[in-house]
């Protein structure tokens, strides 16, 4: 419960996209938003896109990793190609690495 509301204030009128400069960083908040980022239940469509905006100022090894793990979500999608959640996932994983690579 604790941890949705780190994607829900991420969204909130989208507060990082507005408020770019006041917005601090916390590395839980990054973490939180690096796991759950594939998951539609977790962050919506809408949200993601926000995120996608943040993730362009990723850099170092926590850009390296999140490309490694993208890659390694696309791959994993092959053996599930029926599979919807696996399927959305996979896409959101080929916009991070497209955005990252």
């Amino acid at each position: 419960m604790v941890q949705s509301r780190i994607g829900s204030k991420f969204s909130k009128e989208n507060h990082w996209l507005k408020k770019r400069s006041a917005w601090k960083f916390q590395k839980n908040r990054q973490t939180w938003l690096l796991q759950n980022m594939y998951d539609s239940e977790k962050i919506p469509d809408n949200v993601f896109s926000v995120l996608l905006q943040y993730l362009e100022g990723l850099c170092g090894t926590a850009k390296d990793i999140t490309v490694q793990k993208a890659l390694k979500l696309v791959e994993e999608s092959g053996d599930a190609p029926n599979d919807a959640v696996v399927q959305q996932r996979a896409q959101r994983a080929r916009e991070v690495i497209q955005l990252l690579s």
